[in-house]
């Protein structure tokens, strides 16, 4: 999977950005205050539809305008796809591939995003209460994973014959 470009529009700090990734290594440079984590954040709003950094949509807006525009295209799977979010005073929109979406769930999984800030080293300052806190919810994520998988496989492949019938076993 590789992101292609990024185009923003009055998000943050940027009136209009268009960015084409190089295929191989991209670096973000610049001093504090430049907007390089900006970029980051509207990456991970094109994976997920939201911001990481806050949960109100009107922060991200760009100060005196009323709209703003993310768009980003990639390639997984040698299909390229985009991914476009308009966030306005009172409406959010998101499309993949021209295609408003309804459900957040229809984005998830399209641009796989793992962010990693400033805040995630708490894990290693705080005490292990907090660390133990974590393990426990990543296994017991893990786990449910794990668990379903393999349950799904089998609902779908033995116990429904060509018919669509439950097959009993006993």
């Amino acid at each position: 999977m590789q992101l292609n470009s990024l185009k923003l529009i009055n998000f943050r700090n940027y009136d209009n950005l268009y960015i084409d990734f190089n295929k191989k290594v991209n670096l973000l440079v610049g001093k504090n205050g430049q907007g390089k984590t900006n970029i980051v954040e509207s990456i991970y709003m094109l994976s997920f539809g939201k911001s990481f950094r806050t949960s109100k949509d009107k922060e991200i807006i760009k100060f005196d305008t009323e709209s703003l525009y993310v768009g980003g295209s990639y390639t997984k799977y040698d299909t390229n796809s985009l991914i476009e979010v308009a966030i306005g005073k009172n409406k959010k929109g998101i499309k993949v591939n021209k295609i408003h979406i309804q459900k957040i769930q229809e984005l998830l999984g399209n641009l796989n995003v793992v962010i990693f800030s400033p805040e995630d080293l708490r894990l290693v300052k705080d005490g292990p209460r907090e660390r133990r806190s974590f393990i426990y919810v990543w296994s017991c994520f893990s786990f449910a994973s794990s668990c379903f998988m393999p349950i799904n496989a089998l609902l779908y492949s033995s116990l429904f014959d060509s018919n669509l019938r439950i097959n009993t076993y006993y």
